[in-house]
C-alpha cells in the first residue's frame, strides 16, 4: 500500500511539474532557399568627419551620431541629423565621472527630445535634454553591468545581455528584459548558450562576439544565437517563445599569414602563453540582425579574409521566423573585422529606408538607403 502510495505521488508530481512548465519546441529549416526580391538604392551619403567608432539611434526625424571626437579623446561627439542627412546639431559631453560625464563605455539613445546614456563605467543612466543643450535631466543608478542594451520603440522595455565566466575562455550569455526605466521585473527572456572561445582542439573560433544580437518589433523581442543559429520570437507580456534552428553548412576558414598574425596579435593577452594561440577552421555561421520593414535579414559570415565593403548575403525572414529566401545587403566594416561585426550600424526607417554607418575608409560615412521589399509576400507580418 506505501509502495503504491509513493508511485501515486511520483506520478502526480512528474504530471505536475510537466504541465506546469512549457516546453519551447525548436522547429528545424534549412538554409537552401531561393533568392528573395529585396534590393537597397544608395539615395545619400555624408563623411563624419573627426569621429571614430561611431553608433546611431533613430527616433522619429532625428537620427543620432555618436563617437570618439579625434581632436580631442576625452570628450564624446554627439550630432544630430534629419533623415535627408543634413546637421542639425552637435554636441560634446566630457568623458569623466562628475554629473553630466559619461565614460567611454556608454551606448546612447534617443526618445524624442531625449537622450539616454546607459553608462556601464560609472552604473548608471545619464538622460539629457538635446533641446536644451544637453542639460541633464536625471540619473538612475545601475546595480550590475549588463552589455548590449537595446530599447522597445516605446521606451517601456529594455532588453540587454550579461556575460557570466562559468571557468577559463568558457561563457553563458544569458539574455533579460525589464521594465523601463525602473529595470524592475526583471526576467531572463533567453539563456543563450554557454559558450567556449575554443575548440575541442584548442583553437580559438573565430566571429564568437557577442554571441547574440536582439531587437524589438511591437510587442515581440526577438534574438539570435549566432553560434548556433537559432532564432527566438518571444512575446512580452504573456513570455511564450517561438524557437527555429537553420540547418547551415560548416563554414571553412581560409585567410592570408598576415591576417592570422594580426589577428592572434589582437587576442594576446587573453592567456598566460600567447604562443599557445591557433586558429580554428570553423567560423561561427551568422552576425547582425537587421529589421526591416515585412521581415528581417541575418548577415552570414563567409571567409572574411579582408575587409568587406559592398555586398555580402544575408537570409531573409519574415517576423513568423519564416525563412524567405537569400538578399543582399550593404555590409562594411574593418576594424577587428573576424570577431566584432558592429555596434548600432543598421537603423531602419518605416518609411522603407535604411541608414548605415561604414567604416572602410579614413572618414566614417553615412549612407541612406531606399529598400523595396514590394516584391516580398508574407502572409504573418507583425503589425
Amino acid at each position: 500500500m506505501l509502495r503504491n502510495k509513493l508511485l501515486l505521488m511520483l506520478v502526480l508530481n512528474f504530471i505536475f511539474f510537466s504541465c506546469g512548465k512549457e516546453k519551447t519546441e525548436i522547429q528545424e529549416i534549412n538554409e537552401n532557399k531561393s533568392d528573395a526580391k529585396v534590393t537597397f538604392n544608395l539615395e545619400r551619403e555624408i563623411d563624419l568627419p573627426n569621429i571614430l567608432y561611431a553608433s546611431m539611434d533613430l527616433c522619429g526625424d532625428n537620427l543620432l551620431i555618436n563617437g570618439y571626437d579625434t581632436r580631442n579623446k576625452k570628450t564624446c561627439s554627439i550630432n544630430i541629423y534629419d533623415l535627408n542627412l543634413n546637421l542639425k546639431k552637435s554636441y560634446f559631453i566630457p568623458f569623466g565621472q562628475g554629473p553630466g560625464d559619461i565614460s567611454a563605455m556608454t551606448f546612447l539613445f534617443i526618445n524624442e527630445n531625449l537622450i539616454y546614456a546607459i553608462d556601464l563605467q560609472n552604473l548608471r543612466i545619464s538622460i539629457f535634454d538635446f533641446n536644451a543643450d544637453m542639460k541633464l535631466i536625471k540619473i538612475n543608478r545601475l546595480k550590475n553591468v549588463f552589455f548590449l542594451p537595446c530599447f522597445s520603440e516605446n521606451f517601456k522595455y529594455i532588453a540587454f545581455s550579461k556575460i557570466e565566466w562559468i571557468k577559463a575562455e568558457k561563457i553563458r550569455c544569458p539574455i533579460y528584459c525589464a521594465k523601463f526605466p525602473s529595470l524592475e521585473n526583471t526576467w531572463k527572456f533567453d539563456e543563450v548558450l554557454s559558450k567556449n572561445m575554443f575548440d575541442k582542439k584548442n583553437r580559438i573560433i573565430l566571429g564568437e562576439h557577442p554571441f547574440v544580437d536582439y531587437f524589438f518589433k511591437n510587442n515581440y523581442l526577438y534574438s539570435l544565437d549566432m553560434g548556433r543559429y537559432i532564432l527566438t520570437k518571444t512575446e512580452i507580456n504573456t513570455r511564450k517563445a517561438k524557437k527555429k534552428r537553420v540547418n547551415f553548412k560548416p563554414i571553412k576558414l581560409n585567410v592570408k599569414v598576415s591576417e592570422k598574425e594580426r589577428i592572434i596579435k589582437m587576442l594576446k593577452g587573453r592567456r598566460a602563453n600567447p604562443n599557445e594561440y591557433l586558429l580554428s577552421e570553423n567560423l561561427v555561421p551568422t552576425s547582425w540582425m537587421i529589421p526591416l520593414g515585412k521581415g528581417f535579414a541575418i548577415i552570414r559570415r563567409h571567409n572574411f579574409e579582408q575587409d568587406k565593403v559592398g555586398e555580402v548575403e544575408a537570409d531573409y525572414f519574415d517576423y513568423d521566423l519564416n525563412m524567405i529566401g537569400k538578399i543582399k545587403v550593404p555590409y562594411f566594416f574593418r576594424y577587428n573585422s573576424f570577431r566584432y561585426p558592429g555596434i548600432s550600424y543598421y537603423k531602419y526607417y518605416t518609411s522603407n529606408y535604411l541608414f548605415t554607418i561604414e567604416d572602410t575608409d579614413e572618414n566614417w560615412k553615412l549612407k541612406k538607403w531606399y529598400v523595396d521589399e514590394s516584391k516580398i509576400q508574407t502572409p504573418n507580418i507583425v503589425r
